[in-house]
This record gives structure tokens, C-alpha cells and sequence, in this order.
């Protein structure tokens, strides 16, 4: 597969295309280094403008990353993850064939905002504990996560739980008999701040995918609120869907 100047597609559409079908034919595999843009530029008579604009759109799109000073690689597959069953990250990796581990960069009692407690059904005079991890897989950073639980005087959760247990859910769920049954959740788009590129390992403006999450329990408690910013270039979602005729 070559550049064909004579066709409509676009010369950096062409660049993409050929790079693109090297790495689905496995030529170029996960963390590979994609050719320097003076080898591009000599291999299929570009500009350099037309190279940046090809490589930046396969960043954009999740296939392929830059590190500072090291150059551009292509990416490993994207974890996908279903919207039908409540797991938490730690399972959810497991279930991957992945290692979970969490970095616990906050753990505080704080009073919840007006927002926070609507959702968890609280008074502004009742708290919340606020822990903040970096969750990884295998050692990579892909998540940036903030949970807000109830501070009730039929649990309290200390540091040490959380960075000894991992899974907030097998906290609960073990520790303190808390069935945990449903959530609401949404995803949207979001765009990395300097803080969050710095932790996730992307470049400022990344695209990253917000997830945010109100679970409750068998009885209908809301029992955490969880906003994670996951890097899009790792995570997926899979949605089932049919229609049927009624």
C-alpha cells in the first residue's frame, strides 16, 4: 500500500491508512516505535506538515502515544468494558487478565456539596470520606478516581483499609455486610488537565473518557459516588443492544 496522488483521499488520510493497516497486520505490535516523521517524509514523499497531520490524528484516535523525549508508539489493545453488570475496577481488571493496583493520593472526611449530598441522600452537616486513587493495570497508570462514601457510624474506613484491601466494594462488601446491588452511571468526553496528564502519563489535552457512578445497595442506599477519568487511548465500551418488535 502506497501514497496514489492522483486520488481525492487526502495525502495525511493515506499516511494514516498505511500505518493503521501495519498495525492491524501485526508489522508494527503494542509499544513498537512508529518510523521517525524524516523516514515518513522520505519513504513516501510527504511534507512534513502532511506526517504531523497523520501521526496527530492516530494519537488523537487512541492508536498510537508519544513519550516525552523517547518518540511515538503504537498502543496496546483497549481494555473493554460492558455497561451491564456492576463490577469494580479491581474485578473488572481481573477479569482481563490484568494486575490492579492503586496509588491512594487523598483520604479525608470532608463535608459533602449541596450536589454530593442530593445524590448520596445526606445533609450538608453529614461528611463523606473522600479517597482519590491512581488505579493501574500491570504497573500502567489508565485511571484517575475520586469516591465519596458516606461516613456512618455503621462503618469507618480508615487509609490503611483502603490501600490494604484495593477494591472499595470487597471493603464494603466483606468488611462490613453491605450488599452492594445497582448503579446509575454515565460517560462523557473530558480533556486532561496538567495535574491529570502528569498522573495518567498523557500530554495535556488528552482525550480521557469520564465515568461517574452512584451505587446502591440491596435496599436502595446510595452508598458511593465515583467520578474516574480513564485515558481513552486504553478504554472501550461495549453496549448490548437489540430491538424488538412489541
Amino acid at each position: 500500500m502506497g501514497i496514489n496522488r492522483r486520488d481525492r483521499v487526502p495525502l495525511y488520510c493515506q499516511l494514516k491508512a498505511i500505518i493503521l493497516e501495519r498495525i492491524e497486520n501485526e508489522e508494527l505490535r503494542p509499544n513498537d516505535p512508529i518510523p521517525p516523521e524524516k523516514d515518513l517524509m522520505r519513504q513516501y514523499g510527504l511534507s512534513r506538515t502532511t506526517v504531523r497531520q497523520a501521526i496527530s490524528e492516530l494519537v488523537r484516535e487512541g492508536y498510537i502515544y508519544r513519550s516525552r523525549g523517547k518518540g511515538t508508539f503504537v498502543s496496546r489493545p483497549k481494555m473493554q468494558h460492558g455497561l451491564r453488570t456492576l463490577t469494580s475496577f479491581s474485578e473488572d481488571m481481573r477479569s482481563r487478565g490484568f494486575k490492579p493496583s492503586s496509588h491512594v493520593l487523598e483520604f479525608e472526611r470532608v463535608k459533602p456539596s449541596t450536589k454530593m449530598a442530593s445524590r448520596l441522600e445526606l445533609t450538608e452537616d453529614d461528611e463523606v470520606y473522600k479517597i482519590v486513587r491512581l488505579r493501574l493495570a500491570d504497573g500502567e497508570p489508565v485511571g484517575l478516581q475520586a469516591s465519596y462514601v458516606p461516613a456512618s457510624e455503621d462503618w469507618v474506613i480508615t487509609r490503611a483499609d483502603v490501600e490494604g484491601e484495593g477494591s472499595l466494594y470487597e471493603l464494603l462488601e466483606s468488611r462490613f455486610a453491605i450488599q452492594l446491588d445497582e448503579a446509575d452511571e454515565t460517560v462523557e468526553a473530558a480533556l486532561a488537565n496538567a495535574r491529570e496528564a502528569e498522573l495518567l502519563e498523557v500530554e495535556k489535552g488528552a482525550p480521557l473518557l469520564l465515568r461517574e457512578r452512584i451505587t446502591f445497595t440491596i435496599r436502595g442506599r446510595p452508598v458511593e459516588f465515583v467520578k474516574t477519568l480513564y485515558r481513552a487511548d486504553r478504554y472501550k465500551y461495549l453496549v448490548h443492544i437489540s430491538r424488538q418488535d412489541h
